[in-house]
């Protein structure tokens, strides 16, 4: 992971991810477009204003809810 912006969204080191359903810590990420396509306080995946792939937990905190700061490994799992 790059970085962890002040949203607590985990900024990754990778600009491309085929869009699906992916898993961090056994938590499932659903690949979005905005923000507004899943519940408050629901995890997700998505293309960053960063330019970079991010892990965001909408109206809350990546960082916060999966226990990792900025220069953690992150090991996403592609879930069918």
């Amino acid at each position: 992971m790059i970085y962890v912006d002040g949203f607590g969204n985990l900024i990754l080191n990778l600009r491309e991810i085929p869009p699906g359903t992916y898993a961090l810590k056994g938590v499932r990420l659903r690949w979005v477009k905005t923000y507004a396509e899943v519940r408050r306080i629901e995890p997700l995946i998505t293309h960053g204003s960063h330019g970079f792939v991010e892990i965001a937990v909408n109206q809350g905190s990546a960082a916060n809810a999966f226990g990792l700061n900025a220069g953690d490994r992150v090991k996403l799992e592609e879930m069918d």
